[in-house]
Formats: structure tokens, sequence, C-alpha cells
């Protein structure tokens, strides 16, 4: 190619230009990233059966390599393909849980389910206070 005659050098694969990464492509294989720690975290994504949409959700724990990272990775997507969901996340809630607005019998105020004073014990701690020696009994 000529132009204003001079001629342009021949193009060899040292001098091409270097192929053109993604947006957010760090170089990482697919489903692995850079945890704020410096440690890799991976993650599985599938097609959800019923709204044809792409879920993505992180493995549990974090990798010192990305070697690790990857491993844990297909692991658990031979856990997935042989048992679904559930096979990698279990469910976060036991199925004792309390509904919205049940109380546990555990959890209530320990001094609510304390007798009152009455009268009677209240005129009798008066008495044992003020000093006297014989017990007030009210009938």
């Amino acid at each position: 190619m000529e132009t204003n005659g001079e001629t342009s050098p021949p193009v060899t694969e040292e001098m091409e230009a270097p192929a053109k990464r993604r947006k957010g492509d760090k170089g990482m294989p697919k489903g692995i990233i850079e945890h704020r720690t410096g440690k890799y975290q991976a993650r599985l994504s599938w097609k959800d059966g019923t709204t044809n949409k792409t879920v993505q959700r992180f493995i549990p724990g974090l990798f010192m390599a990305i070697e690790d990272a990857v491993i844990a990775q297909a692991a658990a997507q031979e856990l997935f393909d042989s048992g679904g969901v559930e096979a990698v996340w279990p469910p976060k809630f036991s199925e004792t849980r309390n509904k919205r607005g049940e109380v546990s019998r555990a959890g209530r105020i320990k001094h609510l389910s304390r007798p009152w004073m009455t009268h009677k014990s209240a005129l009798a701690l008066v008495c044992v206070a003020a000093g006297s020696k014989t017990s007030a009994v009210v009938d």
C-alpha cells in the first residue's frame, strides 16, 4: 500500500493488535471472580425452566487459587446436575420455624411469667421494712 510515495512495512504476527477483550473480562475462566480479599470465588449459572432466564448463584467458599475454584465449580456442577438446586445450596430455614406473629415459649420475657405481688405480700414487706416485730396479716 502506498501513500505519498511511502510504503508501509509488511504486517507480521508480532505487530498484530492483541485480541480485544470484553468489558469486565480479567482473563479468568467463566464463572470465577476475584473477591475483594484477593481470594477467588466460583459461581454456577443455569437457565431457569419456568422463566427461561439465566440464574447465577455463588458456590459457598473462597479459594486461594483459580484452579481450586475451577475444581469446586466442576464438583458443584455435577451435584447440581444430579440433584438440583437443593443439592448445592441447602434450604436456609428449618421446618420448625415459627410463623409470622407466633412467639416461641423460650422467647417470652421472664418477668411476665412471675406471679404479681399481691396486696397482702406488699403490706408484709412494708411492715418488715419498718422494723415491726409483729407480722401484718390482713384477711
